[in-house]
């Protein structure tokens, strides 16, 4: 089971992406970009069936980072529909899906930064998929305004591609499987399993 947040009585073994220092590193690269009165964009995203208010666990640790550097930020909601992923074709659904969210998400983007693109200094994306969007959006304006995202999924062969948080996956996916190994090979290893629980650090990676 691989899993982000922290749940303390998880009966099997997981990995627990540790992304603080890696969302703290990300919000002091913004520093730099943020002149007199202007404010940082968080884009958040969110799906139909939840409350789009609410806040996810990489959210609030991006609230507390802000406060404690003190920065000026501004957050845009960004809805997309979940049935609508759900009805893709399972063969496809994994190599497009970023494009399909930055599609889903491109008109919200779009109408926000044409009309108030001028009071920010620079822009974190809850994912990759919003920052392809806010890509696109300051690519037709032509303006220079820094994008983070998180997942390191946008390739290194894109002609512009942006700062990310990499979550590390092939590393979570390795530490699982020696976690699952050494499970196997341990006398009692479920009641041992209840207590094993590993972190594994995102990194922020500039570009």
């Amino acid at each position: 089971v691989y899993h982000f947040d922290p749940i303390d009585d998880y009966p099997l073994p997981g990995i627990y992406l540790s992304c603080e220092q890696a969302l703290s590193d990300a919000a002091n690269y913004t520093l730099q970009y943020l002149q007199a009165q202007q404010k940082l964009l968080y884009i958040n995203v969110s799906d139909e069936l939840s409350d789009a208010e609410s806040s996810t666990f990489r959210d609030k640790k991006y609230a507390h980072i802000f406060k404690q550097l003190n920065i000026n930020c501004e957050t845009l909601n960004c809805s997309i529909d979940k049935s609508a992923i759900q009805s893709q074709d399972p063969a496809v659904k994994h190599y497009h899906m970023d494009a399909f969210v930055a599609g889903q998400v491109h008109e919200t983007i779009d109408a926000f930064l044409k009309e108030h693109h001028q009071h920010f200094g620079a822009i974190i994306c809850y994912n990759d998929a919003i920052g392809l969007a806010v890509q696109r959006t300051l690519s037709g304006l032509h303006l220079d305004i820094p994008i983070i995202g998180f997942d390191n999924s946008v390739s290194e062969t894109q002609v512009h591609p942006f700062s990310s948080i990499d979550p590390q996956h092939e590393r979570c996916g390795k530490m699982l499987a020696d976690i699952c190994l050494e499970l196997v090979n341990t006398e009692a290893h479920w009641l041992k399993a209840q207590r094993t629980l590993a972190s594994c650090p995102a990194i922020f990676i500039n570009r």
